[in-house]
């Protein structure tokens, strides 16, 4: 599907949307982010949906200026600021998150659990992958940011994230013994997630049927993403959008799908130019 002019949009636009190299393009300053994101059209309400946890996009949330709902660590977590929301959403519970309160629902196995998985079959293959709490400062510091961040990344409820330290057939064999046993293993930038649960798409599914319930139904859900672990998320909705990774090229599980409309550039730019299009706003470069 290709890129076209954007035609005007309904009133109420609810965009799913990754984070990492989807809305925010590695090396952009965070004031940048701020602007681009005040830029969105008023009729649109983002909603994060990443790798992510809770408390990162808690904290991503306030500086932007933006809601309190997110789909956490893959789908495996979701959080809503909205009590009505919480009302009907499967297991929601009132938790702390970041500076505040929030009802959090875990639609998979605790994080403890998930990191013995990882574990045994990490025995059980010789396979080169490190825990991120198994991880350097330095390194964790090169492949996350400051304290403040890793802290926040470290409050995993559902799922664990690995680094490989080099590919291989002990990699591979690990990753198909996880996913044999019903884990999900998915790429999302430097790291490969691990979790056991539900992906984004079903995620997505399930708070958008506590919204409809709630009376909080937008008029139309829309999408967008640029990796492996994105593909679930765009399927389950009727407007889908890949953005280019930075060579340009797209990932094949996006390509993949049915209508998906490849944004005409990567990163924050190409996220700007989505949500112009569905606020019915001229696209500018």
């Amino acid at each position: 599907m290709t890129w076209a002019e954007p035609t005007p949009a309904p009133a109420s636009v609810l965009l799913a949307r990754d984070v990492d190299g989807t809305f925010w393009s590695e090396g952009l300053p965070l004031a940048a982010l701020c602007q681009a994101y005040a830029r969105r059209p008023p009729q649109v309400e983002v909603l994060f949906a990443s790798s992510r946890t809770a408390e990162e996009l808690d904290h991503l949330a306030r500086t932007l200026g933006a809601g309190g709902d997110f789909i956490a660590e893959n789908g495996a977590v979701a959080v809503t600021a909205d009590e009505d929301v919480a009302w009907h959403l499967p297991g929601a519970r009132r938790a702390r998150v970041g500076r505040g309160h929030a009802f959090v629902a875990i639609w998979g196995d605790e994080a403890a659990t998930v990191r013995r998985a990882v574990e045994a079959a990490r025995a059980r293959h010789a396979a080169p992958v490190r825990l991120m709490e198994e991880l350097e400062p330095a390194t964790l510091a090169r492949l996350i940011g400051d304290e403040a961040d890793v802290r926040r990344a470290a409050i995993r409820r559902a799922s664990v994230l690995v680094h490989a330290t080099e590919a291989g057939d002990a990699v591979a064999a690990w990753v198909a013994d996880l996913r044999r046993s019903g884990h999900q293993v998915l790429s999302g930038g430097r790291w490969l997630a691990v979790w056991r649960g539900p992906g984004k798409g079903h995620a997505l599914r399930r708070y958008l049927r506590a919204r409809a319930l709630a009376g909080r139904a937008p008029a139309v859900v829309a999408a967008i993403g640029d990796g492996e672990n994105d593909a679930s998320l765009l399927q389950s909705v009727e407007f889908r959008f890949a953005v280019p990774r930075p060579d340009g090229t797209v990932h094949p599980a996006l390509r993949a799908l049915a209508d998906v409309a490849i944004a005409p550039e990567a990163g924050t730019g190409g996220w700007s130019r989505v949500v112009s299009t569905l606020g019915g706003l001229p696209c500018h470069s």
